[in-house]
């Protein structure tokens, strides 16, 4: 429900020039932020910051995953997928750099990131699958079993993220 929700700020008002408010209003936002993840939240609508939440639980999943290969519960698979990151559009671009990032702290886990749009069409008919013809993900080189998967979208009501989202439920 989106109105009445403590977590969506209400849509501002017109205003003349919105591009100067947007620059006035980086000191502000960058301060929320700060804020948020160091569980400053003055604003009564959380007990607790998401954002840390949301890392902590990260963090837990990577150290679970890590810790079944090193107790050789998991087999080193090139096919494997550790993390699989998606989205589309801008969502997309931000999910390649944050995997890039955390391919370079955890160089042992397949880290893996694939447009949404592509995820639907290899996995989301069961009878009409759409070959990704010239591209490196294909149903034969994603094992997505149990993968860890992050979803990224800034609106949250995107339709590909969203079907990957009911897709993905039941297998990683």
């Amino acid at each position: 429900k989106l109105t009445k929700n403590a977590l969506i700020n209400p849509l501002k008002d017109d205003m003349k020039d919105p591009i100067l408010q947007d620059l006035r209003d980086i000191p502000k936002v960058c301060a929320a932020i700060q804020d948020d993840w160091q569980n400053n939240n003055n604003t009564g609508t959380a007990m607790f910051s998401l954002n840390r939440l949301t890392a902590w639980n990260l963090g837990r999943c990577l150290k679970e995953r890590l810790d079944k290969y090193a107790s050789g519960r998991f087999e080193p698979c090139a096919n494997r997928v550790d993390l699989l990151l998606t989205g589309c559009e801008v969502s997309l671009w931000l999910a390649e750099q944050f995997g890039a990032d955390l391919q370079k702290a955890f160089p042992k886990l397949r880290i893996v990131t694939v447009s949404s749009n592509k995820l639907l069409g290899l996995y989301g008919q069961e009878e009409i699958n759409v070959p990704a013809v010239g591209f490196i993900a294909s149903e034969k080189t994603l094992k997505l079993d149990d993968a860890i998967t992050i979803i990224v979208s800034h609106s949250g009501g995107t339709f590909s993220p969203l079907g990957c989202s009911s897709l993905f439920q039941s297998t990683t």
